[in-house]
């Protein structure tokens, strides 16, 4: 494992090296690298645009013993950071965590990836007759998470209905109906600006529904624009082949659309589970949870550590991740 600073008496052993991809070679990033020492201990140097961003300093080790063949995102992780997909994974794990240990607490017993006929949410919660479903989003804070993603919550409600041993349960009151939760760390398209809630598409026949969306993304692409940033490469993969999760979690025109609620303050969510029926005239089945919302969910739990990390995966760059495997971990 290896320290993590900017400003160290750092002493060159190489000349400057593009990062590139692991599984792509040839693909430059926007970071550069160089292989030093600082004092007695081997050091990896990281440059953006010719200005320091970090310097890894390696706890142990000091004499650059790999050998030539080594893979320089091998020598990364020595260090104590990580390839790129291992970061993107380490976000998801890390929320997964989180959202358990928070329904955890409440007495519900947590199932990750359960089955809903052919689909897999994130989660399924269960306690006494309660339960949901749960499907998070570990996205940089500033990726959208819009119309692909609440397609994808909405069929799952969709599933609840149809799945045969749900139904079955319920006709043999075992289970309450079961509720279903959007829990994202990226940034969640406004109502009004989400075509499936605008009106946008309404009444389109599904391939014209689908266009629609390809070309909104598309617009996102355009917005983001092309570089070597390892965070845009990320995103641009999101919106890239967004339409493609929005053919597959549509839901079909002969069903109602469910009552959606989006909390604007910070009810705990197993309130909203349990108690939520009985506070307002309408129940509610399919819950969208701001990052904001959520974040401040768990301080008031007293989940501090929790909510320290859960902020990080939202603030914290890709750049940063690879560096330190130790800034999001939980």
């Amino acid at each position: 494992m290896g320290k993590s600073k900017k400003r160290l008496p750092f002493r060159p052993i190489s000349k400057k090296r593009n990062l590139r991809l692991d599984n792509k070679p040839k693909t430059k990033t926007a970071l550069y690298y160089q292989k030093g020492f600082v004092k007695n201990k081997i050091a990896l140097r990281f440059y953006k645009k010719k200005r320091i961003i970090r310097i890894l300093v390696h706890d142990k080790k000091t004499k650059w013993n790999y050998k030539d063949s080594a893979n320089i995102w091998d020598i990364i992780t020595d260090f104590g950071g990580q390839r790129p997909e291992k970061a993107h994974c380490q976000r998801e794990e890390s929320l997964t965590a989180i959202v358990t240990h928070y329904f955890k607490k409440y007495g519900y017993k947590v199932t990750e990836q359960p089955k809903l006929m052919d689909n897999t949410p994130d989660v399924i919660i269960t306690k006494d007759k309660f339960n949901a479903y749960i499907e998070l989003k570990a996205y940089f804070g500033k990726t959208l998470a819009a119309e692909a993603e609440i397609a994808q919550i909405l069929k799952y409600y969709v599933l609840t209905h149809k799945d045969p041993d749900i139904k079955e349960a319920l006709k043999k009151n075992k289970i309450l109906p079961p509720k279903c939760f959007f829990i994202t760390t990226g940034r969640i398209l406004p109502f009004e600006d989400n075509s499936i809630f605008n009106g946008d598409i309404k009444g389109m026949p599904l391939d014209k529904q689908v266009k629609f969306i390809k070309k909104k993304y598309r617009g996102y692409l355009k917005k983001l624009g092309y570089g070597r940033s390892l965070e845009l490469r990320d995103t641009r993969s999101i919106y890239y082949y967004a339409q493609n999760k929005f053919k597959k979690y549509h839901m079909e025109d002969n069903w109602k659309s469910p009552s959606i609620y989006q909390p604007k303050e910070p009810i705990p969510l197993y309130k909203l589970i349990e108690e939520e029926p009985k506070a307002r005239e309408e129940s509610h089945e399919v819950f969208i949870i701001h990052p904001n919302i959520f974040s401040k969910i768990l301080h008031n739990a007293g989940m501090h550590k929790e909510e320290v990390i859960f902020n990080r995966i939202r603030k914290s760059w890709m750049e940063r991740l690879i560096m330190d495997r130790s800034l999001i971990a939980y």
